[in-house]
């Protein structure tokens, strides 16, 4: 049995910085459609601190959804920050280096 992020444990928070740390990654090496990805990176900011993903423990989205009867929101969040952070990870994939900007 596959356990969703919710049942697993996983954070909101854990599975947000993975998509942040990509987002940085790939503007850092100046990708193609890096002004896109930067807009997406800034809405991704406001997102997040709109549902305070990254406050302090007790404030956070997660502490927001610890109760059981806010598990399948949580499912939902984590199973989209997942999507993001897949789609970000192909996006660097090493088949797209020969199209890198020259700095």
């Amino acid at each position: 049995m596959v356990l969703s992020g919710a049942e697993s444990g996983e954070d909101i928070f854990d599975a947000a910085r993975v998509c942040l740390d990509l987002f940085k990654s790939y503007l850092a090496e100046r990708r193609p459609a890096a002004l896109k990805i930067e807009a997406e990176q800034q809405r991704f900011w406001a997102w997040s601190n709109g549902l305070k993903v990254f406050a302090r423990p007790h404030i956070r989205l997660d502490a927001q959804l610890h109760n059981a009867k806010y598990a399948e929101i949580k499912r939902m969040v984590l199973l989209l920050l997942n999507v993001l952070g897949k789609n970000l990870s192909l996006g660097m994939a090493p088949c797209e280096r020969a199209f890198l900007i020259p700095s």
